[in-house]
């Protein structure tokens, strides 16, 4: 049996991504499988379309991997994320997990380069592997990201 602790959360990792992304508590992801994306005519290139979701209606914006822009043309996962009252969707090559993860002092630093800028929080370790993780505001990333003119 494992003695690493740690609450689960739920991760965001990119493939050759030294980190994890850890969503705050309280954030649900969620893949959507075989759901179509609706285009947007004129929308910027960060706005990939609107999506349905058991009746809601979300923007679907694209969250490509910083550590691999190359990425950005295979974003072919769509994962939705939902707090309280506010939701949208991405499209992602990033994979959704859930984890144990422990928050840390000694946790690895990791350059999270300019990409995230204001958006990490707390450092922590992820799993018993160790990988480093940040904790992520992926809500005000969104908000943000939906209502910059």
């Amino acid at each position: 049996m494992s003695d690493f602790g740690g609450d689960f959360r739920v991760t965001l990792r990119f493939a050759g991504a030294a980190v994890a992304l850890v969503l705050p508590q309280g954030v649900l992801g969620e893949v959507l499988l075989d759901t179509p994306v609706a285009p947007l005519p004129r929308a910027p290139d960060w706005v990939k379309g609107l999506v349905s979701v058991r009746g809601d209606v979300l923007p679907v914006l694209a969250f490509d991997n910083p550590w691999d822009p190359q990425t950005a043309a295979k974003n072919s996962v769509l994962i939705s994320f939902r707090f309280a009252r506010e939701s949208f969707a991405v499209s992602s090559d990033g994979q959704i997990n859930f984890d144990r993860v422990r928050y840390t002092s000694d946790a690895a630093t990791v350059d999270m380069g300019s990409a995230f800028d204001g958006y990490c929080g707390r450092r922590c370790v992820v799993g018993e592997s160790g990988l480093a993780g940040v904790e992520f505001d992926v809500m005000r990333w969104g908000r943000e990201r939906r209502y910059r003119g």
